[in-house]
Protein backbone atom coordinates (compact mmCIF):
# COMPACT_ATOMS: atom_id res chain seq x y z
CA UNK A 1 0.00 0.00 0.00
CA UNK A 2 2.93 2.36 1.10
CA UNK A 3 4.65 1.69 -2.41
CA UNK A 4 1.07 2.11 -4.37
CA UNK A 5 0.92 6.16 -2.45
CA UNK A 6 4.93 6.51 -3.23
CA UNK A 7 4.05 6.04 -6.83
CA UNK A 8 0.93 7.69 -7.07
CA UNK A 9 3.02 10.98 -5.65
CA UNK A 10 5.78 10.25 -8.04
CA UNK A 11 3.20 10.43 -10.70
CA UNK A 12 1.30 12.91 -9.91
CA UNK A 13 4.46 15.66 -9.38
CA UNK A 14 5.71 14.56 -12.76
CA UNK A 15 2.17 15.39 -14.18
CA UNK A 16 2.31 18.77 -12.69
CA UNK A 17 5.41 19.67 -13.64
CA UNK A 18 5.28 18.63 -16.96
CA UNK A 19 1.80 20.43 -17.55
CA UNK A 20 3.78 23.68 -16.13
CA UNK A 21 6.40 23.13 -18.54
CA UNK A 22 3.85 22.70 -21.81
CA UNK A 23 3.96 25.77 -24.14
CA UNK A 24 0.91 27.34 -25.15
CA UNK A 25 0.58 29.71 -28.41
CA UNK A 26 -1.79 32.53 -27.57
CA UNK A 27 -3.49 35.30 -29.64
CA UNK A 28 -4.87 38.91 -29.22
CA UNK A 29 -8.91 37.91 -28.25
CA UNK A 30 -9.19 39.98 -32.02
CA UNK A 31 -7.98 37.33 -33.86
CA UNK A 32 -10.56 35.02 -35.62
CA UNK A 33 -8.96 31.53 -34.73
CA UNK A 34 -10.23 29.51 -32.20
CA UNK A 35 -7.69 26.66 -32.94
CA UNK A 36 -4.51 26.05 -34.86
CA UNK A 37 -2.35 23.08 -35.73
CA UNK A 38 1.46 23.08 -35.39
CA UNK A 39 1.51 23.73 -39.37
CA UNK A 40 -0.52 26.83 -39.18
CA UNK A 41 1.98 28.26 -36.59
CA UNK A 42 5.09 27.14 -38.50
CA UNK A 43 4.07 29.07 -41.74
CA UNK A 44 2.98 32.17 -39.09
CA UNK A 45 6.54 32.35 -37.65
CA UNK A 46 8.31 31.31 -41.44
CA UNK A 47 6.30 34.08 -42.88
CA UNK A 48 4.04 32.16 -45.46
CA UNK A 49 1.07 33.15 -43.39
CA UNK A 50 0.94 37.08 -43.17
CA UNK A 51 -3.05 37.64 -42.79
CA UNK A 52 -5.86 35.71 -40.58
CA UNK A 53 -8.98 34.50 -42.34
CA UNK A 54 -10.45 37.64 -41.88
CA UNK A 55 -7.14 39.47 -43.67
CA UNK A 56 -6.27 41.21 -40.94
CA UNK A 57 -2.60 41.14 -40.78
CA UNK A 58 -0.63 39.20 -38.36
CA UNK A 59 1.64 40.23 -35.83
CA UNK A 60 4.10 37.54 -34.74
CA UNK A 61 5.61 38.23 -31.61
CA UNK A 62 8.54 35.78 -30.28
CA UNK A 63 10.99 36.02 -27.40
CA UNK A 64 14.66 37.70 -27.54
CA UNK A 65 18.15 36.02 -27.10
CA UNK A 66 18.41 31.85 -27.38
CA UNK A 67 15.12 31.90 -24.22
CA UNK A 68 15.18 27.97 -23.65
CA UNK A 69 11.17 28.68 -24.28
CA UNK A 70 11.89 29.63 -27.80
CA UNK A 71 14.19 26.54 -28.50
CA UNK A 72 11.43 24.20 -27.29
CA UNK A 73 8.74 26.11 -29.10
CA UNK A 74 10.72 25.83 -32.87
CA UNK A 75 11.81 22.21 -31.56
CA UNK A 76 8.54 21.08 -31.10
CA UNK A 77 7.21 22.57 -34.42
CA UNK A 78 10.58 20.47 -36.36
CA UNK A 79 12.83 23.25 -36.73
CA UNK A 80 15.36 25.07 -34.75
CA UNK A 81 15.61 28.58 -33.06
CA UNK A 82 18.95 29.18 -35.29
CA UNK A 83 16.88 28.16 -38.08
CA UNK A 84 14.42 30.73 -37.83
CA UNK A 85 16.45 33.69 -36.60
CA UNK A 86 18.50 33.15 -40.01
CA UNK A 87 15.46 32.76 -42.38
CA UNK A 88 14.08 36.39 -40.47
CA UNK A 89 17.65 37.93 -40.78
CA UNK A 90 17.41 37.03 -44.25
CA UNK A 91 14.21 38.43 -45.07
CA UNK A 92 15.10 42.04 -43.48
CA UNK A 93 18.33 42.36 -45.25
CA UNK A 94 15.99 41.90 -48.82
CA UNK A 95 13.68 44.42 -47.14
CA UNK A 96 10.79 42.16 -47.51
CA UNK A 97 9.24 41.20 -44.78
CA UNK A 98 8.10 42.18 -41.32
CA UNK A 99 9.79 39.74 -38.78
CA UNK A 100 8.66 38.57 -36.18
CA UNK A 101 8.92 41.32 -32.96
CA UNK A 102 11.30 39.94 -30.17
CA UNK A 103 10.14 40.53 -26.35
CA UNK A 104 12.76 40.62 -23.20
CA UNK A 105 10.28 37.93 -21.27
CA UNK A 106 6.98 35.59 -21.51
CA UNK A 107 5.63 38.51 -19.52
CA UNK A 108 6.29 40.89 -22.03
CA UNK A 109 4.99 38.10 -24.44
CA UNK A 110 1.91 38.17 -23.07
CA UNK A 111 1.55 41.97 -22.56
CA UNK A 112 2.25 42.76 -26.13
CA UNK A 113 -0.15 39.94 -27.31
CA UNK A 114 -2.78 41.03 -25.22
CA UNK A 115 -2.73 44.91 -26.37
CA UNK A 116 -1.67 44.30 -30.28
CA UNK A 117 -4.96 43.59 -32.69
CA UNK A 118 -3.70 40.22 -34.83
CA UNK A 119 -1.12 39.45 -32.50
CA UNK A 120 0.42 35.97 -32.23
CA UNK A 121 2.94 34.16 -29.62
CA UNK A 122 4.23 31.26 -27.30
CA UNK A 123 4.51 31.14 -23.46
CA UNK A 124 4.54 28.26 -21.08
CA UNK A 125 1.24 27.14 -20.24
CA UNK A 126 1.43 29.16 -16.26
CA UNK A 127 2.28 32.38 -17.84
CA UNK A 128 -0.52 32.70 -20.12
CA UNK A 129 -3.14 34.59 -18.57
CA UNK A 130 -6.96 35.69 -19.65
CA UNK A 131 -6.02 38.69 -21.19
CA UNK A 132 -5.19 36.46 -24.67
CA UNK A 133 -6.65 32.98 -25.75
CA UNK A 134 -4.86 29.42 -25.94
CA UNK A 135 -5.13 28.73 -29.48
CA UNK A 136 -2.93 25.47 -29.78
CA UNK A 137 -0.82 23.62 -26.64
CA UNK A 138 2.90 22.23 -28.56
CA UNK A 139 4.66 19.33 -26.97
Amino acid sequence: MKQFFLALAVSTILFLGRADSQIVVIVNKSVPVHALQSRSILDIYSLNTKEWPDGSPVVAITLKGSESTAQDFFSSLGTRLLDMKKLWMRMLLLGEEQVPLAMNSEDDVVAKVASTPGAIGFVRKAKADPSVRIVATVE
